[in-house]
C-alpha cells in the first residue's frame, strides 16, 4: 500500500509463482504521490479487486479487536469514499473523480490497517490468491459476508462496552 508498511512479494512465474505478505517498518513510505490519472488505464477487474481490498481493509480495521476511536474514524471515512465508487465501477459508470475518491479512501484504509492489522477475510483470502491465483481483493471480499454475519451474531449477544483503549482516547 502507499500508506503503510505492508507489502506482498511475488516471485517466480506460472506454476512456480509464489506470493508472500510481510510487514516491515522500513517498507513504510516517507512520501506517497496519489494521482488517480495513473489508475485510468487499469482493467476493470483490477479496479474492482483493488477497491474491494480497500473495503476489506476499512471493515477489518474498524472491526479489529485492537481498533479504537481513531482507527474507526479513519475506517468510516475510507468506506464513505470508496463504497460509492465501487458501486459505480460495478455499473460501469466510473469517472475520474470517482477514481480519485477510491484512491484517497484506499489510502485511508491502508492507514487504518497500519494501526490495527487485518483479520479473518485477509487471513483466509491469502491462500485463495496464492494457491488459486484469485486476485487479492476478490479473495478477501469472498470472506467478508460470512465475517460480518459472524460478528453481527456476536454483537447481538453481547452488551455494548467501551474498551479501555476507547476510554483512554476519549480522555
Amino acid at each position: 500500500s502507499e500508506a503503510n508498511a505492508y507489502a506482498v512479494l511475488t516471485t517466480g512465474h506460472g506454476e512456480n509463482t509464489r506470493k508472500a505478505g510481510y510487514m516491515n517498518m522500513q517498507a513504510m513510505p516517507a512520501m506517497s504521490f496519489l494521482d488517480a490519472k495513473y489508475t485510468m488505464g487499469l482493467p476493470r477487474t483490477v479496479s474492482l479487486s483493488t477497491a474491494m481490498d480497500a473495503i476489506a481493509h476499512a471493515l477489518e480495521a474498524y472491526l479489529h479487536k485492537t481498533s479504537g476511536v481513531y482507527s474507526r474514524m479513519i475506517s468510516l471515512e475510507a468506506l464513505r469514499l470508496v463504497w460509492p465508487g465501487y458501486c459505480k465501477l460495478l455499473a460501469g459508470e466510473l469517472n475520474f473523480e470517482d477514481r480519485e475518491q477510491i484512491l484517497f479512501g484506499a489510502t485511508l484504509a491502508g492507514i487504518a490497517i497500519h494501526l490495527t492489522g487485518t483479520c479473518f477475510p485477509h487471513g483466509e483470502g491469502y491462500p485463495l490468491t496464492v494457491n488459486f491465483n484469485i486476485p487479492h481483493g476478490f479473495a478477501c471480499g469472498y470472506f467478508l459476508p460470512d465475517f460480518l454475519h459472524f460478528l453481527s451474531r456476536i454483537i447481538k449477544s453481547e452488551k455494548p462496552q467501551i474498551s479501555g483503549q476507547d476510554k483512554k482516547q476519549a480522555e
